[in-house]
């Protein structure tokens, strides 16, 4: 886990360097991740990767709201915000009510798959996931796993940090164990 926050930028190392891409990203933040190229999805969905008293909207754009076409920097435009999620919705198969409807009221596996989503309309280089199918049910951990795999097989870096095997190696190219802190 600690490996996947370093590399995303949310936890500071105290020694070595994280270089991505030609560049250090080594304490400097999310922020500076996200610029890199670094995407993240968390193990814990529901408390660290979304706000769950807010709307599917809001957390579809959570890591892009300051930019075009969600904001001109100083309004949003829920407009844009709403066609977003719901593009998100159809394509990663999310079973919500509607864009508007809490978060938190849906299932994890729901919840996983639209953060997944929101990850990847971003673009990223690299996609580091901390144990994404974890606690979802077998046809959405089925569909998360096949997602992971296209991003890998259309040339994108996706880190997996997993103790599930299967995954591990329907997902991986290259596999590394980490114990006490060491590869």
């Amino acid at each position: 886990k600690e490996l996947g926050e370093i590399v995303a930028g949310q936890r500071r190392v105290v020694a070595g360097s994280v270089r991505f891409a030609g560049a250090e990203i080594a304490n400097r933040g999310v922020a500076a991740a996200a610029r890199a190229g670094v995407g993240y999805v968390t193990d814990d969905r529901l408390h660290e990767g979304s706000v769950a008293a807010a709307t599917i909207a809001d957390n579809a754009v959570l890591k892009a709201v300051g930019r075009a076409p969600f904001s001109n920097g100083i309004w949003l435009n829920r407009r844009a915000i709403d066609a977003h999620a719901r593009d998100l919705i159809r394509r990663f198969d999310v079973k919500t009510p509607g864009s508007q409807a809490r978060i938190g009221t849906l299932s994890g596996g729901n919840i996983q798959k639209l953060l997944l989503g929101r990850e990847l309309a971003l673009a990223p280089k690299l996609l580091v996931c901390n144990k994404p199918t974890n606690g979802l049910d077998l046809q959405t951990a089925a569909f998360v796993v096949r997602t992971l795999r296209q991003q890998a097989d259309a040339g994108k870096g996706v880190l997996l940090i997993s103790s599930e095997l299967d995954e591990l190696l329907a997902i991986s190219d290259r596999i590394g164990v980490m114990y006490n802190g060491q590869l």
